[in-house]
């Protein structure tokens, strides 16, 4: 698992997380997670955002050895956030 606080825009690791959901947020992820798993893409990822769009959460499958289409910053926090 490696968590990244975008809006800061630095490769700092996120450690520790609370992710409070409504019902149809986590009903969101869930459904975002099972098509992620179901098709195996680790170059794809997926957006759950709130009603208002003012908070959102981006998803996605990788790697451990972080050969991904990712940005080189997020290919930094797979391959040295341990």
């Amino acid at each position: 698992m490696r968590i990244l606080d975008q809006d800061k825009g630095k490769d700092e690791p996120v450690r520790n997380v609370l992710l409070m959901l409504t019902f149809d947020e986590a009903k969101e992820l869930r459904d975002s997670l099972d098509g992620l798993i179901e098709r195996r893409s680790v170059v794809d990822h997926s957006h759950i955002n709130d009603s208002e769009y003012k908070h959102e959460i981006t998803i996605a499958l990788y790697e451990p050895n972080g050969a991904l289409p990712f940005s080189n910053m997020v290919k930094r926090l797979i391959l040295e956030d341990h």
